[in-house]
């Protein structure tokens, strides 16, 4: 311990920051440091030695401490919530109870350390070490344990709802039960404990299910699929459904999805098909929508503008996607009252029936499906016109789309 180095990080995150300024490339001595309860909010102690130092009870939340030496350290009860934890060396330390919610945990090392009843909800936890590291009853709700390694780990009570969990390493790991619901209620199994092994043999891959475009694949249903994970799982948070990946070749195109764990596999399939079905009925209905509004507007000679409650598929440098017509109608009467309402001194009347064709036509344009038209010739009408005839918030809208 260096003591000089002690009485600057007490005087807190100005004097670290001084510090750092006139010592770059140079390593705080903090071991053994007693710095219980202390304030240390956004500070930045990278590299910093502080293996068995005391933090319990201490808050460094926000602070940046990649490749930290925090080893055997009295860590509990500390914040350490949205911190910068990269690649820390965390093994042995007492994490118990203390709050890592958020924090970035990618390719630390928490060896043998203590986070029993810590918070790590959100946690990114990529490639991190945590063989032989005590979890019981921690919260890993929305974590990413993607290849991290929890070999002869203790996850008993662990909560795991959320976790995106690809190529975790999970041999030998202690556990009789876990929570898999969103609120950590739900103990699974219900009535019994895990035998050995049996954890590792449920979940050391994410459980899949595929759907089999029969029919063949269009550009559009990536993007259907999309909306039909979002509607299931506001339905049905415990699936957990997401898109694993897409293969769009051969004689019947697939996507395939992953879901939380196997007793929800035939369920989450059987959901996919159902919405599947529903989302297409609902952009059908909107293409026959679009289709009657370009029919009223060819016969009404696009004398006025239409509003429609609805979305429409259009074409954009050879993808589909949704646009919302009403929206885009709404903000183009707002510009056509500007322009008509604009003073002779601001807008002579032959510049008035020049600018007003120009979105008239873009009317017809947004019933076509030319969203990106409509976007450039009314970014292109606000430069010419300037900001006091063209709706600033219409403008934006526009100007902002395609940027």
């Amino acid at each position: 311990m260096n003591p000089e180095h002690v009485e600057i990080v007490k005087q807190g995150k100005r004097a670290i920051n001084r510090w750092r300024r006139n010592h770059v490339g140079e390593s705080m001595d903090l071991r053994g440091v007693d710095l219980t309860d202390a304030r240390l909010m956004g500070v930045d102690l990278s590299d910093a030695r502080m293996s068995e130092a005391n933090l319990s009870g201490a808050s460094l939340s926000g602070s940046v401490l990649y490749e930290i030496d925090f080893s055997g350290a009295n860590l509990s009860k500390t914040n350490l919530s949205g911190t910068d934890l990269w690649g820390a060396d965390l093994s042995s330390a007492n994490l118990a109870h203390s709050d890592l919610s958020a924090s970035n945990l990618s390719f630390a090392i928490l060896s043998l350390a203590n986070l029993g009843n810590a918070s790590l909800g959100r946690a990114d936890l990529s490639s991190a070490q945590l063989s032989e590291a005590d979890l019981t009853g921690t919260d890993l709700i929305k974590a990413n344990l993607n290849r991290a390694n929890l070999k002869r780990a203790k996850l008993t009570g662990a909560m795991l709802y959320g976790t995106a969990r690809e190529d975790w390493a999970i041999e030998g790991v202690k556990c009789r039960y876990v929570f898999w619901d969103w609120k950590g209620e739900e103990r699974s199994p219900k009535d019994r404990d895990l035998e050995p092994g049996e954890f590792e043999r449920l979940y050391a891959q994410l459980p899949t299910i595929e759907y089999i475009f029969e029919q063949g694949m269009t550009p559009l249903d990536p993007l259907v699929m999309d909306r039909v994970v979002q509607a299931i799982n506001e339905g049905t948070p415990e699936f957990d459904l997401q898109i694993d990946s897409i293969s769009a070749r051969g004689l019947q195109p697939t996507i395939k999805f992953t879901v939380q764990h196997e007793e929800h596999t035939a369920a989450a399939l059987e959901a996919v098909v159902q919405q599947y079905a529903i989302t297409n009925a609902q952009l059908q209905g909107a293409n026959e929508a679009l289709s009657g509004v370009i029919d009223r507007m060819i016969r009404q000679g696009l004398g006025g503008p239409v509003t429609i409650g609805s979305h429409a598929m259009v074409a954009l440098g050879g993808s589909s996607f949704i646009i919302n017509t009403e929206e885009y109608i709404v903000h183009l009467e707002e510009i056509e009252r500007a322009i008509k309402e604009a003073p002779p001194e601001t807008l002579s009347d032959a510049a008035k029936r020049e600018a007003l064709e120009i979105v008239s036509g873009t009317f017809k344009d947004v019933a076509m499906g030319k969203a990106k038209e409509v976007a450039e010739a009314i970014v292109q009408l606000g430069i010419k016109l300037g900001p006091s005839v063209v709706n600033t918030q219409a403008h934006e809208f526009f100007k902002n789309l395609f940027q």
